[in-house]
């Protein structure tokens, strides 16, 4: 069925779908109705370019959520089946402590890791005052349609943390296509001398 998609780049376009059964079906992009309307004659086809207009055969990755990316500019397209934390972390609890980083398994998870290799030092959150406010840095997985976060603030360590006050400046989409987003949030000034910005993550069952 046809479902708008979202503009995650320049001319670059994503969408998310639940597919229980991929097996024998197809797909094509277009603007919204038929009468432009992009395709080419490929089964099974993960990645190609829709310079034709024939149904594309949808390759079959098994049942999940699959992501497909659309370029109106070059008519690339990928398509591809979301991971899961149980695909990469097998029955490691999310809560596990693990040598390496400091961090439980989840937010491993978050920042890019997998059982076997820990996320890249460059997507651990990075701390700086930028015109006086607290700003929070760093690079995630968007690859898996159960995981999220979210960033909260607080004026100490122990209670009173919220979203109130947290500001998302900017996102960087150059790494949308091989599963990771960057984010860089700021905490406005409340009045107070001492300002704390941490992130949760949350799995979906």
């Amino acid at each position: 069925s046809g479902a708008p998609m979202t503009l995650v780049d320049d001319f670059t376009w994503a969408i998310d779908r639940q597919i229980p059964n991929p097996a024998g079906q197809a797909f094509k992009f277009n603007v919204g109705n038929w009468s432009q309307n992009w395709g080419e004659t490929v089964k099974n086809a993960a990645t190609g370019r829709a310079e034709g207009t024939e149904d594309i055969g949808l390759p079959n990755l098994g049942s999940g959520t699959y992501r497909f990316i659309f370029n109106e500019a070059t008519l690339d397209y990928t398509v591809t089946r979301l991971g899961t934390y149980p695909g990469r972390y097998g029955a490691v609890p999310p809560t596990q402590k693990r040598s390496g980083t400091g961090l439980d398994a989840l937010s491993e998870y978050l920042f890019g890791g997998t059982a076997s290799q820990l996320p890249p030092e460059s997507h651990l959150p990075r701390e700086a005052v930028v015109n006086g406010r607290l700003r929070l840095d760093f690079v995630v997985r968007v690859d898996d349609a159960k995981l999220s976060h979210v960033v909260e603030t607080s004026t100490d360590l122990s209670s009173g943390w919220t979203t109130n006050g947290v500001i998302l400046m900017s996102t960087d989409t150059d790494d949308f296509k091989s599963g990771l987003m960057r984010y860089i949030y700021e905490a406005q000034g409340s009045g107070h001398s001492r300002r704390f910005l941490r992130i949760r993550s949350s799995l979906q069952p």
